[in-house]
């Protein structure tokens, strides 16, 4: 990820460094109706390194929910997406590849039908 979207102190956090008139910048992890950034920057991270390989990224993703686990284990209640993020990292989870010369021919459309016509969670393809 970019370096103005990882927090360079010690605790990882989301946020863009272009407003620096702000005296504070919170590091949010409840997740109302609109979840936190730190709670979607979590599972993003994971989701890309799963797909691409990148064990840095999953050291980031596992870095970010180190650092806010404490707030999260008082009231876990006010994260789902964070813990949605670690029920993919800790839950099976696995990537599918189709791979054709035509996406658009019908074997491989048969295959995509096939791939999305069940329910399976933490599935990347």
């Amino acid at each position: 990820m970019p370096s103005p979207f990882i927090a360079q102190a010690r605790i990882p956090a989301f946020w863009s460094l272009a407003n620096r008139s702000q005296l504070a910048r919170p590091k949010e992890v409840y997740d109302g109706a609109v979840p936190s950034g730190n709670s979607v920057q979590f599972l993003n991270l994971l989701r890309i390194a799963r797909m691409t390989g990148d064990t840095e990224l999953e050291s980031k993703a596992d870095k970010l929910v180190r650092a806010i686990s404490g707030q999260v284990h008082q009231s876990p209640s006010t994260s789902p997406h964070l813990l949605s993020g670690a029920a993919f990292a800790l839950g099976p989870s696995f990537e599918v590849v189709i791979a054709a010369d035509n996406p658009a021919a019908e074997d491989a459309q048969a295959m995509r039908r096939a791939l999305f016509s069940q329910f399976l969670p933490n599935n990347e393809a």
